[in-house]
């Protein structure tokens, strides 16, 4: 006879353990679901003291920790959903940086329990900006999506592309029908400029090849830790220059002769208009430029 039905947290850390601890507190601290629940860790072969963090929180959590050797954040999860035990029903996918509301895992299992019309969901995801925000930092608020995962809207069907990584629910059949994040995109220690959208990229996916309904509830909350060194110029357009080659990525593009002409022109116009003052044309000269590296 199969056990009860429960809920597993999974996530994937590499040389997190500035935030990681800050964000397993609070998981010690949530108000717990009925049913039984667990989180499992992919430690991405981290360098830092993530180590002695995760074997401190194994004695107060019920936490079970994976070593994994292969850089890759996408390497890393594949790996601890190779962990799932048959009572994991429902699969809460997060970020070590995601510091989980008191409610958390109460509000993922309402939602667990009532939607049975979709496999996909999305969680809310703030900010959470640990030594404040620059007003500079103002200018690109309509790319907060894109720079931090921020999501916030209304509760309802949404699109899979609508789903971001450090707060979001997969229904269990979706990964016994075979489905696995795509290594060769996402986050990973040996490639600074890896093509950004890994879980848009599985969603997307998912619904495509599963028929999937995908929804947003904002009841389970997450407060995205955003470090000072993410509140630079620099990462600004690194993360416009990851999420143009992910876009290029996750669509095939290719360009041919003619389109590299036309995107040295492109670029040209946005580099005088980015020289010029303007913010917009700085997010578009930098993702343009992520996206036309796929030439």
């Amino acid at each position: 006879m199969s056990s009860e039905p429960g809920l597993v947290v999974i996530l994937s850390t590499f040389n997190g353990g500035e935030v990681l601890r800050r964000t397993l507190e609070a998981y010690r601290h949530l108000e717990p679901p009925k049913r039984k629940w667990r989180i499992v860790i992919a430690n991405n072969n981290s360098l830092d003291d993530t180590a002695e963090i995760l074997e401190y929180f194994e004695e107060h959590l019920p936490l079970t920790t994976i070593f994994v050797e292969k850089p890759g954040k996408n390497v890393a999860l594949n790996r601890a959903l190779e962990t799932l035990r048959d009572e994991d029903d429902f699969v809460i996918l997060t970020d070590d940086d995601a510091i989980p509301q008191s409610d958390f895992m109460r509000a993922w299992e309402v939602v667990s329990e009532t939607y049975f019309d979709a496999a996909l969901f999305a969680g809310k995801i703030k900010p959470y900006f640990l030594e404040g925000k620059p007003e500079w930092l103002d200018a690109f608020e309509d790319e907060f999506d894109v720079l931090y995962a921020i999501n916030d809207r209304e509760d309802g069907l949404i699109e899979a592309s609508d789903i971001f990584g450090p707060n979001m629910g997969v229904r269990r059949s979706v990964f016994a029908a075979g489905l696995r994040f795509n290594e060769g995109i996402g986050p990973s220690s040996d490639d600074s400029n890896y093509p950004m959208g890994s879980e848009t990229e599985f969603c997307v996916r998912a619904e495509k090849e599963c028929n999937l309904i995908s929804r947003f509830s904002s009841a389970p909350m997450v407060e995205h830790q955003i470090r000072p060194h993410q509140t630079k110029i620099g990462f600004v357009a690194g993360r416009a220059f990851r999420h143009g080659r992910g876009y290029a990525l996750r669509n095939s593009i290719a360009l041919g002769r003619f389109p590299r002409i036309r995107s040295a022109l492109k670029l040209g116009l946005l580099k005088l208009r980015m020289l010029a003052g303007s913010k917009r044309a700085f997010w578009g000269y930098h993702w343009h430029r992520g996206l036309y590296s796929h030439q």
